[in-house]
């Protein structure tokens, strides 16, 4: 048996900065795709809107992860939710 190395790769994204009143609704949609692919219950409906809903949810992840709770979706809360996000 051979021992399999894996490469690696460091990666730079660049993410909007996502706010309730401000955001283009692809983001919206695809930041409550991830949160459903979390488990949200009930789950968000996929439509781009950055509701009461989305800010509890981003609010409860800051909390979760230590962060200031802002209910925006800055670099912070983007590498929380993306590290809890990628390994499915």
């Amino acid at each position: 048996m051979t021992e399999q190395s894996l490469e690696t790769t460091q990666v730079t994204l660049i993410l909007p900065v996502l706010h309730p009143s401000q955001t283009p609704r692809d983001a919206v949609a695809h930041l409550a795709h991830m949160f459903n692919d979390l488990g949200e219950h009930p789950p968000f409906e996929e439509i781009g809107k950055y509701g009461p809903k989305t800010t509890a949810a981003v609010t409860r992840l800051q909390k979760d992860h230590g962060l200031e709770q802002t209910g925006s979706v800055g670099s912070g809360t983007w590498k929380a939710l993306l590290e809890q996000w990628l390994p499915r």
